[in-house]
């Protein structure tokens, strides 16, 4: 028998449509854009994060009926998280900071805020599959869009976006491209190649799974699913890579013989197409590995060890407040490093129990996921969190907006798609459930 579905109330936006215009806020809008007036968190997308956060927490106390028994460990990591940046920030403030560390401080307490609804939100408040597919789908149309601005950036030598005017936000007027070598690093809207390519390296697994599962347009996701590792390349650096490597491995264990073989040879042939097309492109890779120890920013990094080790020792536990270590100090390049010291140990453990718990729960959602369409996603979401996760190690994340909320967007997805496999682990029919919309928590047969 057929259980019906809840309904969304009329005219009222739900946590898909929400979480899209987050995405395309996020995604479409250079991160240079803020309002002006509101500095450091006047960008679009924070804004919207921060109100998310207020939104489910709003659903929480409106809502008339219990939510599913399903565990909610990637929530429960993500408050916890919150919770902690909120002891640390109590704490800084009766530290003898200087002034220029305050406004940083605020700004990051509500990124992280806002981060930690937007996980909340995603995790708890989805409660169709084929709306989460909507919006794995949308999520892999803005990388393939992004990917088609980040190719039509190196062919013409111009940013394009830099151009760009929108009533009420600052113009992005320090975007440009970066050379290495002879490679031209496209940045698509990031702030810099190298956020442009961990945004890319982390949306990539969903590319793959949206790809897999398209019927309407099929041949378009395939173009993106090659255009998209592709870029991921272009970008010329270390963070490109490793954490693109990593999440096309993490697919690849997931894929059958024959896809994998498939993949094998598409990655050959687009490795010889840009060796062809770009001489220099695979010795400039190359150098960068090969000639590390020379490297001025493996140096940097190497050094930051040291450096952390002397912040850390003066705020151990709670740190000198996220957001307040500033490069005027010293550029980490390394985002746990720079939580030890603004976090304190305890700010270090939130994050890695809340990268933990994502893990968790997309592993779960996996073995517990009968249709291969969903477990493809449930991989997705895995590959594209452990990117993050070492994205967090070869750059500050967090100080980016298009990264880590990217990062923090598929940690939310882990958790959704556990919620799935628990309440229908074997493609039971779904059974009806209080949803999130802009109208309030509605379950079956509400207005």
């Amino acid at each position: 028998m057929n259980v019906p579905q809840p309904r969304r109330r009329q005219g009222w936006p739900d946590v898909v449509t929400v979480l899209s215009v987050f995405l395309f806020l996020l995604l479409a809008v250079p991160s240079p854009m803020v309002i002006t007036a509101m500095g450091q968190v006047g960008g679009p997308s924070t804004l919207l994060a921060f109100l998310c956060f207020l939104w489910w927490a709003w659903h929480q106390v409106a809502r008339t009926s219990p939510e599913p028994g399903v565990p909610q460990w990637v929530r429960n990591a993500a408050l916890l998280m919150m919770v902690c940046a909120l002891a640390s920030y109590a704490r800084s403030a009766a530290l003898p900071l200087p002034s220029d560390e305050r406004s940083p401080a605020d700004a990051e307490l509500i990124r992280i805020i806002g981060a930690a609804g937007l996980v909340c939100v995603l995790a708890t408040g989805v409660t169709d599959r084929d709306r989460l597919w909507t919006l794995v789908r949308r999520w892999a149309l803005m990388a393939g869009a992004l990917a088609t601005l980040a190719l039509v950036q190196v062919i013409t030598q111009q940013v394009w976006v830099d151009r760009l005017s929108v009533p009420g936000l600052s113009r992005a007027l320090n975007l440009a491209l970066v050379q290495r070598g002879l490679i031209t690093r496209p940045s698509g809207t990031s702030t810099h190649p190298i956020e442009f390519a961990a945004v890319m390296s982390m949306a990539m697994p969903l590319v793959f799974a949206a790809a897999a599962r398209e019927r309407r347009h099929p041949r378009l996701f395939r173009i993106m699913s090659l255009a998209v590792p592709l870029v991921v390349l272009m970008t010329g650096s270390r963070t490109a890579i490793v954490c693109g490597g990593v999440a096309f491995l993490v697919m690849m264990v997931s894929w059958s013989s024959r896809k994998r073989l498939v993949a094998g040879g598409l990655a050959l042939l687009m490795a010889v197409a840009l060796f062809v097309a770009l001489p220099g492109f695979l010795g400039t890779i190359r150098s960068m590995f090969s000639g590390a120890s020379n490297d001025p920013s493996v140096r940097s990094r190497t050094n930051s060890y040291r450096i952390a080790e002397l912040y850390w020792g003066h705020h151990q536990w709670l740190g000198r407040g996220w957001g307040t270590f500033l490069p005027k100090y010293w550029v980490f390049d390394n985002q746990y490093l720079n939580l030890l010291v603004a976090g304190g140990v305890i700010g270090l453990l939130s994050l890695i129990v809340l990268l933990v718990m994502a893990v968790r729960s997309a592993v779960a959602a996996r073995s517990l996921l009968a249709d291969p369409l969903e477990r493809e996603l449930a991989t997705a979401a895995l590959a594209g969190t452990l990117a993050g996760a070492f994205a967090l190690a070869t750059f500050d994340v967090f100080a980016f907006q298009q990264a880590s909320y990217t990062f923090f967007m598929l940690i939310g997805l882990c958790g959704a798609t556990l919620r799935f496999a628990v309440l229908a682990p074997a493609g039971a029919p779904q059974t009806a459930q209080p949803h999130l919309t802009a109208g309030g928590a509605h379950g079956r047969g509400s207005a």
